[in-house]
């Protein structure tokens, strides 16, 4: 007789076959949906979101490519109102991915309290709206500048006010030419003090 887990695990599978048929059912891939379904208490409506978590937490490139299509790119227009730059709009992207991929809470990645029921479309939209609230009401602009680099730079210090010009402009004209999403990189890390292993974890 089939125990519920086991269960579980065939209508995850055969879910994320039917409705994510681009992204690949790896050995790692099908250990954690075992351990998902052996741990969890969640009921499943939707068993190919779950599909597509799982896929995205076992660093599946073309899962996280799926979710991003279907998931960020469609809740986008909800952000319309705040008119976001570019980097601005990389850099709420990357604060979804970190906040629903790295952050736990009970031990579990975010997205796993919310995948499978049917609403994942909803949370996504919730929490890109509400990091673009987070970062346009940030108490200092997130400027990437050689003090938010090194702050206490005790050479810049002391340097006369043009040498200070001096190294101000040089690091501008490096940051200008960093893409997009290296400026946000390092804003991340610099400016909003997100770790190097939560922004490696996400963008693996």
């Amino acid at each position: 007789m089939q125990s519920s887990a086991d269960a579980r695990v065939h209508a995850i599978v055969a879910a994320g076959r039917r409705d994510w048929p681009g992204i690949e059912l790896t050995p790692r891939l099908e250990q954690a949906i075992e351990r998902h379904a052996q741990t969890s208490a969640l009921a499943v409506v939707d068993p190919a979101e779950v599909y597509l978590a799982l896929a995205c937490l076992e660093d599946s490139a073309a899962a996280m490519r799926l979710f991003e299509r279907r998931y960020l790119a469609s809740a986008e227009p909800a952000l319309a109102t705040y008119r976001l730059g570019p980097d601005e709009l990389l850099e709420v992207r990357q604060r979804v991915r970190i906040r629903l991929f790295v952050q736990q809470r009970d031990g579990v990645p975010v997205i796993l309290h919310y995948a499978g029921q049917g609403r994942l479309g909803g949370l996504v939209r919730v929490v890109l709206v509400r990091e673009a609230v987070r970062l346009r009401s940030a108490a200092t602009q997130a400027a990437l500048t050689i003090e938010a680099i090194e702050p206490r730079d005790p050479e810049l210090a002391l340097a006369d006010d043009e040498r200070q010009a001096l190294s101000k402009q040089a690091f501008e004209r490096a940051a200008a030419r960093l893409s997009g999403r290296e400026r946000c990189l390092l804003r991340l890390h610099y400016v909003r003090s997100v770790s190097g292993a939560a922004i490696a974890s996400s963008t693996s």
